[in-house]
């Protein structure tokens, strides 16, 4: 049961992982295309090659804004790659604690079937001895059926015989 839930976290783990990684693709899809076509260097040479202040100011602001972004996608990529490793690290210690305690459970179950075996063993050993006198004491009724009782009174024998 235990290997099913396992199992199941992990599932549900990977899922998410899967989820988060595609939610950062779709977010630097996001950035507009023709901004992107643009390299740097590409928007660097529109300022110089500019003939006007405002050409200027819109590929600075371009220059600007791209920044900022790139920013943004950064912060925000390694704030989702920071909780991601805090929902693996979180699972993981779940995981090793719900082990931990399954462990426990485990020695706990030995100590108990140890102790049973020794309790049976011990009960074993008692009737194994009860068994051994038994038959030794069916021998000995035995053996005096087969011969004649006798004791002695102290001033006489006495001799008995017994009916079969």
């Amino acid at each position: 049961m235990s290997r099913l839930q396992l199992a199941i976290e992990e599932r549900d783990e990977a899922i998410a992982r899967a989820k988060h990684m595609e939610m950062s693709l779709n977010m630097l899809e996001n950035i507009n295309p023709e901004e992107n076509d643009m390299t740097l260097q590409e928007l660097l040479n529109r300022i110089n090659n500019a003939d006007t202040g405002i050409a200027i100011q819109k590929n600075g602001a371009i220059i600007v804004d791209r920044i900022y972004k790139t920013k943004e996608c950064k912060m925000r990529i390694t704030a989702e790659e920071m909780s991601a490793l805090i929902e693996e690290r979180d699972a993981a210690l779940s995981k090793c604690k719900r082990l931990e305690q399954e462990l426990h459970h485990l020695k706990e179950q030995n100590q108990t079937s140890a102790n049973n075996m020794r309790h049976l063993t011990a009960e074993n050993n008692q009737e194994r001895a009860l068994k051994a006198k038994l038959l030794s004491m069916q021998q000995a009724r035995e053996t005096r059926k087969s011969r004649p009782f006798e004791f002695t009174t102290g001033y006489t024998e006495i001799y008995f015989k017994w009916d079969q």
